[in-house]
């Protein structure tokens, strides 16, 4: 009985799919949401009133695209028990927010149209930061650390109690 109990909890603890999965997919993509309004707010008022503001878009691109790898790689850092790119995506939400609340009361100064872009990525870099901070994702980045954990010690006992092969 026991033992059919150790193998149970052995079994929960390698799951793919732990509790806190959805916070996980809950803030990627609301830090997706954050970082394309923050593009589109800045985009449209310091580089759209620029004259000649075309050549500037292979520039706007490259800059989505480096900044895009800031979310995506440290989410994908975290399901590979790396605990320390919660701390950093947890940073860069703050600052995406901070960057946001500047954009957005500029926008109230000259008056822009679009202010509701920067609004939503308010909301949505906020939301990422009570996410990053909960306990919800924390447990999740343990889960894979112990994951990975057993993996690479599976791994290792693997390779020792091969014997090497004759030719």
């Amino acid at each position: 009985m026991r033992r059919d109990a150790k193998e149970a909890a052995d079994v929960q603890d390698i799951s793919l799919y732990p509790p806190g999965m959805g916070a996980f997919l809950l803030a990627t993509f609301c830090m997706l949401a954050t970082h394309t309004c923050l593009l589109l707010s800045v985009y449209a008022l310091y580089v759209q009133p620029i004259p000649n503001h075309e050549e500037s878009a292979g520039l706007i691109l490259a800059v989505g695209a480096l900044s895009a790898f800031l979310v995506i790689h440290p989410s994908f850092l975290l399901t590979r028990a790396k605990p320390r790119s919660l701390r950093f995506l947890s940073a860069l939400s703050t600052i995406y927010a901070l960057f946001l609340l500047l954009v957005s009361m500029w926008s109230l100064y000259v008056a822009d149209p679009l202010i509701y872009i920067a609004g939503i990525g308010l909301t949505t870099a906020t939301v990422c930061r009570f996410i990053y901070r909960s306990s919800r994702i924390r447990f999740f980045s343990e889960h894979y650390v112990r994951l990975w954990g057993l993996l690479k010690e599976s791994n290792r006992k693997d390779t020792h109690n091969k014997t090497p092969e004759k030719h």
